[in-house]
């Protein structure tokens, strides 16, 4: 009798083993660049829904294990590639799925940041003086030459600076000095 209890509960052991087992599917696969056809590496795949995924391999590939049978929404997702989901991804018991997965090529966006600073009317420890004329006062004048943009600003007459003359004046262009190619003076 015990040993027909022995044989019986093995029996059952090894069966329940074997159903288990027969209980999941799963998924494999491969990334690629669509344009290049180049495979990718550390793609991430996840299963909507779940706690499953995956991160494909220095081929592009990727195998996600134990999935559940039932339908699924497919997630791959890399930096530098727009985000591509696939729906209605069928897992069937005891079967692979196999999922080719190509990556378009997009930028990272992020938010617009508008940096606003006002300058200070005085700088304490400037021991020279500047000007500044933006390009939308620029835009706004009746001019047609830098020389007339500089002679709208005080102290400046025929292009000479507090009395001083042309070589003894340095122009900035975007802070950087621009030098007259002929005289090799500045301005």
């Amino acid at each position: 009798m015990k040993l027909k209890i022995l044989v019986l509960s093995w029996i059952l052991a090894i069966a329940s083993g074997w159903l288990y087992a027969s209980t999941t599917g799963k998924i494999i696969g491969q990334v690629r660049d669509a344009r290049t056809g180049e495979p990718l590496v550390g793609c991430n795949i996840i299963i909507e829904g779940t706690y499953l995924g995956a991160a494909s391999d220095m081929d592009g590939n990727f195998v996600i294990l134990n999935v559940p049978p039932g339908e699924y929404m497919i997630r791959a997702s890399m930096i530098g590639y727009a985000p591509q989901s696939l729906q209605n991804v069928s897992v069937s018991v005891d079967r692979t799925t196999n999922l080719d997965i190509e990556m378009r090529v997009e930028a990272v966006e992020g938010e617009v940041v508008t940096v606003v600073a006002d300058r200070p009317m005085i700088v304490r420890d400037r021991t020279s003086s500047a000007s500044h004329v933006s390009a939308d006062d620029i835009a706004n004048m009746p001019i047609e030459t830098v020389s007339e943009v500089i002679g709208t600003k005080a102290g400046i007459v025929d292009g000479h600076f507090r009395g001083g003359r042309k070589g003894e004046t340095m122009y900035m262009v975007d802070g950087v000095p621009v030098t007259d190619p002929f005289t090799g003076n500045q301005g």
